[in-house]
């Protein structure tokens, strides 16, 4: 019986380490610095835009980095193409639809190492994307950056590390179903996502300095 007691103990000991090593990492930035870019590269107009107003937890462990998981969102009223008139159309009820589909996320359900050196992993990373309600099955690539006690080095005050996470990738207007009548020549159907975004790991008394 005292065997079987020290053996239930070692296990969940074990676990409960596992458990601490991975961090949760806020993509929210205090600085408003996090932004994802856009690019429809048609014939005749190519586009280009920015979404802001990131948000979003992840889940890591640099030492069990296939354990990545969470979600990435982005608020499309967030969103601004080349010109305000652009961007009036973007939010509207033939796109984006903004006043009926409030987020666009990407929720990550499982990864793959496909090389790491040090702090910085490359995964092949599998999830659903989701926008005006519909679902997309992806597998991307992503670069996860970890520096230890970045939170410092960002000029904030407090401590924690910062999770870079850095990638491109494509999804297209046929697979949301976006005004599919509309020539490629003028807006692309493949939309260009270039993500190089900034968490936050999630501690105590972490405060933007004045």
């Amino acid at each position: 019986m005292p065997r079987i007691l020290a053996s239930l103990a070692v296990v969940f000991t074990l676990a409960s380490v596992a458990a601490a090593a991975s961090k949760t990492y806020s993509f929210e930035d205090p600085k408003n610095v996090n932004s994802i870019g856009i690019f429809l590269d048609s014939r005749l107009e190519p586009i280009r835009g920015v979404a802001h107003g990131v948000t979003g937890d992840i889940h890591y462990d640099s030492a069990d980095p296939a354990g990545f998981t969470g979600e990435i969102a982005v608020d499309p009223t967030r969103i601004q193409m080349a010109n305000p008139k652009m961007t009036e159309a973007l939010q509207g009820q033939k796109w984006l639809n903004v006043q009926a589909f409030n987020t666009i996320t990407f929720k990550f359900t499982g990864a793959r190492v496909v090389e790491q050196h040090e702090n910085v992993t490359k995964l092949e990373v599998q999830g659903v994307f989701t926008a005006l309600g519909l679902e997309v099955n992806k597998t991307v690539t992503l670069t996860a950056t970890l520096i230890p006690d970045g939170v410092k080095q960002r000029n904030m005050q407090g401590s924690g590390d910062l999770l870079i996470l850095r990638g491109a990738f494509t999804v297209t207007r046929k697979e949301l179903g976006l005004q599919l009548g509309t020539g490629n020549d003028h807006v692309a159907d493949t939309i260009q996502l270039d993500v190089a975004i900034a968490g936050f790991e999630k501690v105590e008394n972490t405060e933007k300095t004045e």
